[in-house]
């Protein structure tokens, strides 16, 4: 399936439930309009065609404020910069110099990406299979900004299952075996879809992006250029795409970028 428009969001249809936490929704008063990605990893501008808004309870939509507003002002570098070149916003990012591999590069230490991650892949899952993901669902992501151990300085090398992840995702794409979600102008790009282990277990694979998030850091080599990962839920959807038995070259280059961004 594909979400691409208000139109289509509208004909699809929202969680009745909190992606959060679960709950219900039943009391108004008690309840929140969240954007998922939030709307302040986004210029104005494109806030318009189209945000994805999903109800939250107000208590659960407060506890990521924090975090969404120290990735907000890294985010913001990708389009207005003005909460990226204003000092008394970086100092809340922990920003330090450290050697990284045979140089030196500017770092944080608390940018709150992997719970992000998640929290995102938790709303896109409610709002394409109407179904709530848990917080303690196991998951893993792999960034789309260079690592590294803050005592060492070594750049931490993305697992080969984020070359695999991001070849399942590229596939599903081509042969149109991937749930996706567009939004915001098309600068939140979603898409899923499902395999199975050797053992049976099945699983999601999930890459997604943010402008071209990627951009942020230098250019580094054999880095994933966008976010690539996956959960693995109770069960699946009955709606869900499974993927393609095709076989579809897929290129290096496309393994670490799926989504084919610029």
């Amino acid at each position: 399936m594909e979400i691409s428009s208000q139109k289509l969001l509208r004909s699809h249809g929202f969680p009745t439930f909190c992606y959060i936490c679960g709950g219900k929704l039943d009391n108004i008063g008690e309840t929140d309009r969240d954007h998922c990605p939030p709307k302040g990893f986004f210029a104005a501008s494109d806030r318009e065609n189209f945000p994805i808004i999903l109800r939250t309870h107000k208590v659960c939509n407060n506890q990521w404020h924090g975090a969404d507003e120290l990735v907000g002002i890294v985010a913001d570098a990708l389009h207005t910069g003005k909460k990226s070149k204003d000092f008394s916003a970086t100092d809340k990012l922990h920003a330090l110099h450290m050697p990284f591999g045979s140089g030196h590069a500017a770092g944080v230490t608390n940018l709150p990406l992997v719970s992000i991650a998640g929290r995102i892949a938790r709303g896109m899952h409610a709002l394409l299979y109407n179904e709530y993901l848990p917080p303690n669902t196991p998951t893993h992501f792999h960034m789309p900004l260079p690592q590294a151990n803050v005592a060492t300085g070594m750049p931490l090398q993305p697992l080969d299952q984020a070359y695999e992840f991001g070849h399942a995702i590229r596939k599903a794409i081509v042969t149109k075996t991937a749930d996706v979600i567009r939004a915001y102008n098309g600068n939140f790009q979603y898409a899923c879809t499902w395999e199975r282990f050797e053992n049976g277990k099945p699983f999601c694979i999930v890459a997604f992006d943010i402008y071209s998030f990627h951009k942020l850091s230098p250019k580094v080599a054999n880095s994933p250029k966008c976010f690539i990962g996956m959960y693995i839920p109770t069960s699946v959807p009955s709606s869900a795409s499974w993927a393609s038995d095709l076989e579809v070259k897929v290129s290096r280059e496309e393994m670490l970028d799926p989504l084919q961004r610029t």
